[in-house]
């Protein structure tokens, strides 16, 4: 959904933060450092890990109202599904490749809001395994779903 910015403003007035322009070298990309999960939980079929984003990795989502971008999300949420899938398979450094990725975005998370991500494994079919992966925010309501399926990379 797409909403004009006075209907933006009026909707996310509680999350304004009018001094979160954070200032970016410009030859540093924020959104291409790498997210650190805090693992909280892994074994065979599920795994859990904590994410903080900063005001800076939120940099251009939006303008006083740092929003967490969906893409470095979906990233999270891949990275935890790809722990899962090298942890089911024995090796922990096992190459893999996401064959297809379906999110759906709920709600928007703001800066500083601790994220819960989740990972469970759902299926498999061949030499492919289906993941389902959930954000979730402190108070137990969904950001985003993720669904995918990772395969051995050069399989």
């Amino acid at each position: 959904m797409v909403l004009s910015a006075p209907v933006f403003e009026h909707t996310f007035r509680a999350r304004r933060q009018p001094h979160s322009r954070p200032t970016v070298p410009s030859d540093r990309n924020p959104h291409a450092e790498p997210l650190l999960l805090g693992m909280e939980a892994l074994d065979a079929r599920h795994a859990r890990a904590t994410v903080r984003f900063g005001a800076e990795q939120c940099a251009g989502h939006f303008d006083g109202y740092p929003a967490v971008p969906i893409a470095r999300l979906a990233q999270g949420l891949v990275s935890l599904a790809g722990r899962l899938y090298q942890h089911r398979s024995g090796e922990a450094d096992a190459p893999f490749a996401v064959l297809r990725a379906d999110i759906r975005a709920k709600k928007l998370a703001f800066a500083g809001a601790p994220l819960v991500l989740c990972a469970e494994h759902a299926r498999d079919r061949g030499e492919e395994a289906g993941m389902r992966c959930r954000a979730k925010l402190a108070d137990g309501s969904t950001v985003a779903e993720l669904e995918l399926w990772m395969a051995k990379a050069g399989a």
